[in-house]
């Protein structure tokens, strides 16, 4: 019996949490979501990138693998015809974050190439310091806003 009295006494006091409590705990979301969302954006941002060197890097092994067969590097307007005339590659990376063209205008294919990786989509907006990545032959790349502009070292991780 005094079990019972227990309980009522509990009942009437534990009836859920007050305005007070519930507003404190949305305070406390809210101030965790302000430093949360801009970190989880660039983070987000930084592994799209990803996606754009990924591809780069396996164009750049096609294109050694093609001047090996062929004598010459592979043109923007074969990249996407299979081997041997070709690269075999889209010119859209994996993720659909990235453009990726070979500059023509660079280097003569018979010395060289330069592959260039350009934002699409959302990744444009939100990646302002490094809308393009690139790389050439000798291994030499650039990150920045536009082809040819300043280079930003973070763009490639450095």
């Amino acid at each position: 019996m005094i079990a019972s009295k227990r309980l009522c006494i509990m009942d009437e006091h534990s009836r859920g949490m007050s305005l007070l409590e519930l507003l404190i705990v949305v305070a406390i979301i809210g101030i965790i979501m302000v430093f949360a969302l801009p970190s989880y954006r660039d983070y987000t941002v930084r592994a799209h990138r990803v996606d754009a060197k990924t591809m780069l890097m396996r164009i750049a092994a096609a294109q050694e693998k093609f001047y090996l067969v062929n004598s010459e590097y592979c043109a923007n307007a074969d990249m996407d015809e299979a081997m041997p005339d070709g690269l075999g590659i889209d010119h859209y990376s994996n993720e659909g974050y990235y453009n990726v063209t070979i500059d023509d205008a660079a280097f003569d294919s018979a010395v060289g190439y330069s592959i260039v990786a350009t934002a699409v989509g959302d990744q444009l907006d939100d990646d302002a310091g490094c809308k393009v990545l690139s790389i050439n032959h000798m291994g030499v790349r650039f990150g920045g806003p536009s082809n040819g502009g300043t280079d930003d070292p973070r763009c490639w991780g450095k």
